[in-house]
């Protein structure tokens, strides 16, 4: 092809900025209707969350309940030991007590057979489990009031109680003459041992890490060996406050790097989108904010130069036009090195053409040259006849410049060479799936000055 005209097309910054800022609100468009279907998904996300969670809450208190249940009976037998449940009216009111909690117990236990799907009932299965155990508590309270107004027999409370803390026989304490001083200190001991379960029961059941999990039970368990109430009452005013700090602290850091991560999710997956890229799965973690902010990064820088590419296709083919140069044919190549490139077939005059290749990092070259369906070399007649053509596309690659200009591009590393009949070539327009059609005079003349009687406009995609 004839003296090409090389050089290289960028946008001014001007036009980058406006390229950038139009993108920008057409991704902040689809971003809002993005965010609304990511909202969704998220609400359905969390409410199955919360399903599981009370599913597992009130297992753990059905459970509770079932064990309680099944001691309700050995309860009362060791009561009556104490108390002659048969004699005593008091006793028999607490003996009432229990059979209407044993009730309540059998209809609540029927009630959650089959564990419900549904939020709300979950949730009103939970309350009426804490109801349960708290009758099972208030009940265990006057089991132990009624046993301590009860003088008839200390030795024998006692051993009950010991029983209920540490599951051992204490008969050794039956000649000890200070039995009675010690029921106090253990039904402190109870007290506040009945407060710390359930302040571990609350604390573990929430959202938390599991290493603070480990943590809490860790110190809770340390309460095992606790052999007076002064220090689990110290445990309970003291440590769990700091426990119960250190979880709320944990939930608003989690809380300040979930809106950090969704956020940047919402960007993510729609870039991911814009860009024809599969998204990756990503856990709320400052790793996953990190990694996503680097691909977002790399995502943007992309689209831009995409989209910079694509401005100066579309300045070129506009400017073309507008000099009248129709476009035949246009096709895209891509190179073993993934670079591609935009080819363009410009009608020139008659059987001439201008060839145009625009490659991805803004490098145009225009050529000029006859068209035939074939390779082959231009004979001297033809190559003579092209240097006034390339001649006076020398001016009009002047007025294509100023035009592009206008349109917000400029040019470096400019290579003109000159018009001569050293560089007049043959353009094969069957590469552009096109064919030359020439008169039976043209055939016979041996295709010298042939014309295009027919073109067939094909756009290929390679």
């Amino acid at each position: 092809m004839s003296g090409p005209k090389k050089s290289k097309a960028q946008l001014r910054r001007e036009e980058q900025e406006r390229i950038r800022k139009e993108r920008e609100k057409q991704l902040a468009l689809k971003k809002k209707m993005q965010e609304e279907r990511l909202r969704k998904e998220l609400e359905e996300k969390i409410r199955k969350e919360r399903i599981t969670k009370c599913r597992n809450i009130l297992n753990n208190y059905v459970f509770k309940i079932e064990t309680l249940q099944k001691n309700l009976n050995n309860e009362l037998r060791n009561y009556s030991i104490v108390n002659q449940v048969q004699s005593d009216n008091a006793s028999n009111t607490t003996y009432n007590k229990a059979l209407t909690i044993k009730v309540k117990t059998e209809k609540f236990s029927a009630s959650v057979k089959h564990i419900s799907d549904d939020e709300a009932v979950l949730e009103k299965n939970i309350s009426d489990a804490k109801d349960i155990l708290d009758l099972y508590s208030g009940l265990e309270i006057s089991l132990k009031n009624e046993s301590i107004s009860n003088q008839k027999d200390y030795a024998t409370q006692l051993n009950y109680k010991l029983n209920q803390l540490f599951n051992c026989s204490c008969e050794w304490l039956l000649s000890s003459n200070d039995y009675r001083k010690l029921i106090p200190d253990l039904e402190a001991r109870l007290y506040w041992g009945r407060i710390a379960d359930k302040k571990l029961s609350e604390l573990v059941n929430q959202d938390i890490s599991t290493e603070l999990l480990e943590s809490i039970k860790s110190q809770f368990e340390s309460l095992a060996n606790a052999k007076d109430f002064m220090t689990v009452k110290l445990f309970v005013t003291n440590q769990i406050p700091k426990i119960e700090k250190k979880i709320a602290d944990e939930k608003q850091k989690r809380k300040e790097l979930s809106d950090v991560f969704n956020s940047l999710y919402s960007d993510y997956v729609l870039l991911c989108e814009e860009c024809g890229l599969e998204k990756s799965l990503y856990s709320i973690s400052e790793d996953s904010v990190r990694a996503m902010a680097k691909n977002i990064k790399k995502m943007n820088c992309y689209l831009q130069s995409k989209s910079e590419k694509e401005a100066i296709k579309k300045a070129i083919d506009e400017v073309m036009e507008e000099l009248g140069y129709p476009v035949l044919a246009t096709k895209y190549l891509s190179s073993k090195d993934g670079e591609n490139c935009k080819k363009l077939l410009l009608q020139y005059a008659d059987d001439k053409a201008v060839d145009v290749t625009i490659t991805d990092n803004g490098q145009i070259t225009m050529e000029i040259g006859i068209m035939d369906n074939e390779d082959r070399v231009p004979t001297p007649d033809e190559a003579a006849g092209l240097c006034s053509d390339m001649q006076q596309f020398c001016n009009d690659y002047r007025i294509i410049e100023q035009k592009l200009e206008e349109k917000g591009l400029i040019f470096s590393d400019r290579n003109f060479l000159p018009p001569t009949a050293a560089y007049a070539e043959i353009i094969n327009v069957s590469e552009y799936g096109l064919e030359v059609e020439f008169s039976e005079e043209e055939k016979i003349g041996g295709g010298e000055s042939a014309q295009i009687q027919n073109q067939k406009y094909m756009q290929e995609e390679m």
